[in-house]
């Protein structure tokens, strides 16, 4: 079986993105009002971020989450938390080749990794519990 070349899959969705456009225009509907228009958008972004991010030689997560910030139209704290799994999965990928390489040593990592996630999940049950804001402004 002959395997599909990523830059075939990469040209060929890019058409079928352009086509949506396309029919999108004909009909005379606006494109961004399609349901599909942002996380396509948002899914060509973060592929560019990818590249950049390593000749940048810094994470994804700090290019991320300013630049879709700004750009597009999603509430800030999706894009925060969208920014800290970005950053999650950047530093679950680097791992092995930093043991391997002796760069990084786990004996040393696991202890405040530990209580890291202890005291996070400390402190999303003490947020839970918390009674919500109150919707009435307060003047100073």
């Amino acid at each position: 079986m002959k395997k599909t070349s990523p830059a075939v899959i990469c040209i060929a969705a890019a058409l079928l993105l352009l086509g949506g456009f396309g029919l999108y225009a004909w009909h005379g509907e606006s494109i961004a009002s399609a349901w599909w228009f942002w996380p396509a958008l948002l899914g060509i972004f973060c592929f560019f971020i990818g590249i950049l991010a390593v000749f940048a030689g810094i994470g994804g997560g700090v290019l991320f989450v300013p630049l879709a910030g700004a750009f597009f139209p999603f509430h800030l704290d999706f894009i925060r938390g969208t920014g800290l799994l970005i950053a999650l999965a950047g530093a679950l990928a680097a791992s092995p080749s930093l043991l391997r390489g002796g760069l990084a040593n786990i004996r040393l990592a696991l202890p405040p990794a530990l209580l890291a996630a202890s005291c996070s999940i400390l402190g999303a049950r003490i947020g839970l519990a918390l009674p919500p804001p109150s919707s009435t402004p307060t003047s100073a």
